[in-house]
């Protein structure tokens, strides 16, 4: 299982993410992942509740593109100026896709079968940081660290990871419950700077 996840810190690949968001609301990601670039590109739609949306993010290294307007123009983030607890740090440069952060959380893991484990995992221990979840296209903080998560992983036919299905509770929000396919692994993909950009206002970084 860790082998399969490994090669996704060092491969290319497309994927979705559906699932629960706070109070009822509904998740969905699309998108497309070069881990040796140091690249991600994904569309997020939350559906139901005030925070319904749509909004288009292009991570490239230590900046982030980010569209929630549907115009033609995005807005860019210096990550590098950011506190990673800033509502503006919208992924993490390192590990966008939030495998390798999910590897070194896992504190369990059980084969249920051919293809098949599950296990329990530490969720980021500060306040308000960015987590690993959903695996693929991290959206989720929390107001006090040190929370677990529930996850089942499969893999397929040829040892690639599948799907990750993970599931969380807080104090308001129980069986939070997201699952993440993978497809085209180590197949080519494009992620370029989009063409019109404006900068983040200089009072909203940290640094």
């Amino acid at each position: 299982m860790k082998a399969a996840l490994q090669r996704l810190t060092t491969s290319t690949y497309s994927y979705t993410v559906t699932g629960d968001y706070w109070y009822g609301q509904k998740y969905h990601a699309s998108g497309t992942h070069d881990s040796p670039a140091g690249k991600d590109s994904r569309t997020v739609v939350i559906s139901g509740g005030e925070e319904a949306g749509t909004c288009k993010l292009i991570v490239i290294g230590d900046d982030t593109y980010e569209n929630c307007t549907g115009s033609g123009r995005w807005v860019h983030a210096d990550l590098t100026r950011l506190k990673p607890t800033s509502d503006y740090y919208l992924a993490d440069p390192k590990d966008s896709g939030g495998v390798a952060r999910l590897m070194a959380a896992l504190h369990s893991a059980r084969r249920l079968g051919p293809g098949k484990y599950e296990g329990e995992a530490r969720l980021e221990v500060t306040a308000g940081l960015l987590t690993y979840v959903p695996v693929g296209a991290p959206y989720f903080r929390f107001e006090r660290g040190g929370l677990w998560v529930s996850y089942t992983l499969t893999t397929d036919a040829r040892g690639d990871v599948a799907t990750i299905r993970t599931v969380f509770d807080t104090a308001k929000n129980t069986g939070v419950s997201t699952t993440t396919s993978f497809r085209n692994i180590g197949k080519p993909v494009q992620i370029t700077k989009p063409a019109r950009v404006t900068e983040l206002r200089r009072s909203l970084y940290d640094k």
